[in-house]
């Protein structure tokens, strides 16, 4: 569940200075890992999203910063948290439900506790917007994204999951209707599309997401413009009018691998999809 980053050019994009800092954090006596980056032109006037990036199984936060999440946040305005998981017999693992047969890795770590931990030091530090705080992660980082959706729903306003779905292990009770992106390639040959053996399928997710949001059905189907040459195409599907003005969109990456998106290499960015999709969004319960 380890992606092979790209180096990402993002030419279209402000890069001014990005402030990028290595911070621990005190969760339940274990001292925990993460990046943060706050953009240069943060001047904690306005409150400002908060845009949390969870890397996959085996990973670390450095590696994972290479989707260039922080690189849209000068001109975005939001801070970007990179957290890392705890070690484990596989490599760093998240708590996230994933399991087979029956066997959960980390199951004892509290990392709901720790991302919502960041949620509160990070917000006591900067003038953060709470009603707009988004998850997003990368295989076993997407299956937590979908349980922090599930369990923690009362801080998350929503989630983006990249081959990464519901864990088998997972309790999933949501608190709230929930905007939720997922992004899957069909030849996805660690986490399938089909046939999934950590948790829900690719489709059966988006179909849970869209039943529980009551979103209307059909979906909007719209093919994106096939604009690279690298043996794959990508089709959208969009659920809207959910109930508390939520959406689910699923990105079907065709003939795709366990990868992460990039522009000038595929026809769109995962990156910059996925905060087009959370700038749509706050979370209405406490939006006072």
């Amino acid at each position: 569940m380890k992606t092979r980053l790209l180096a990402i050019a993002l030419s279209v994009i402000s890069l001014s200075v990005v402030a990028q800092t290595t911070k621990t954090i005190q969760v339940g006596g274990v001292t925990r890992q993460y990046k943060e980056y706050v953009a240069g032109s943060y001047t904690g006037t306005n409150p400002v999203p908060l845009v949390i990036c969870l890397h996959g199984l085996g990973d670390n936060m450095t590696n994972f910063s290479g989707i260039g999440m922080h690189l849209l946040s000068d001109s975005a305005q939001f801070v970007t948290l990179y957290p890392q998981a705890i070690s484990s017999a596989y490599g760093t693992a998240w708590n996230s439900g994933a399991s087979i047969m029956g066997m959960t890795l980390n199951p004892t770590v509290d990392d709901i506790g720790f991302i919502s931990a960041l949620i509160d030091s990070t917000a006591a530090l900067y003038n953060i917007d709470l009603a707009r705080v988004y998850v997003t992660g990368f295989s076993m980082g997407g299956f937590m994204s979908n349980r922090l959706a599930c369990q923690l729903g009362t801080r998350i306003c929503a989630i983006a999951s990249v081959a990464g779905t519901i864990g088998t292990s997972c309790t999933c009770n949501p608190f709230r209707a929930t905007p939720v992106a997922h992004f899957h390639g069909t030849g996805d040959s660690t986490v399938a599309y089909t046939g999934n053996a950590y948790g829900n399928d690719a489709e059966e997710l988006v179909s849970f997401w869209a039943e529980f949001n009551n979103c209307d059905t059909p979906a909007v189907h719209s093919a994106i413009p096939d604009t690279e040459a690298d043996g794959c195409t990508v089709d959208l599907y969009q659920y809207f009018n959910g109930d508390q003005s939520s959406e689910v969109w699923f990105y079907k990456a065709t003939n795709y691998n366990h990868n992460w998106m990039a522009p000038g290499v595929n026809d769109i960015s995962y990156t910059i999809e996925i905060w087009n999709f959370f700038k749509r969004f706050h979370h209405t319960t406490l939006d006072i």
